[in-house]
C-alpha cells in the first residue's frame, strides 16, 4: 500500500511540471484520472486498496491544486504522460499518437 511519503509533490505547478509529477507517479505503478476517486484505485494481484489514508488526502489536494493551476489541460497532460508511458508519441502531421517502433 503507497503512503503519503511516496507520492511526489510536483516542483510546481507549470505544465513542464506537472508532466513531470505525472510521469513519477506512473513509475509508482498508480492509473489516476482526474475524475476518479482516488479512493478507488486498488491493486489489480489483491483487489486491496492501492493507497493509503494519507496518501489519498495528498493526492486529491495535488490534483485540486494542479486543476486551479491548468484547468482542463490536467486531463491533456495526463493523457500525454500515459501514452509516452505505453511508447506513443503525437504525431506532429495530426491529432493521432503514433506507436514507436524500437528495432
Amino acid at each position: 500500500m503507497i503512503n503519503a511519503k511516496q507520492i511526489p509533490e510536483p516542483s510546481s505547478f507549470s505544465k513542464h511540471d506537472i508532466r513531470a509529477w505525472w510521469d513519477n507517479i506512473i513509475e509508482l505503478g498508480l492509473n489516476i484520472h482526474p475524475d476518479d476517486d482516488v479512493a478507488e484505485i486498488v491493486m489489480i494481484a489483491t483487489g486491496e486498496p492501492a493507497l493509503d489514508f494519507s496518501a489519498c488526502r495528498k493526492l486529491r489536494q495535488i490534483m485540486d491544486n494542479i486543476q486551479l493551476a491548468v484547468g482542463d489541460m490536467i486531463y491533456d497532460i495526463g493523457h500525454a504522460a500515459y501514452m509516452a508511458n505505453l511508447g506513443y508519441v503525437k504525431d506532429p502531421k495530426g491529432p493521432d499518437w503514433i506507436k514507436v517502433q524500437h528495432a
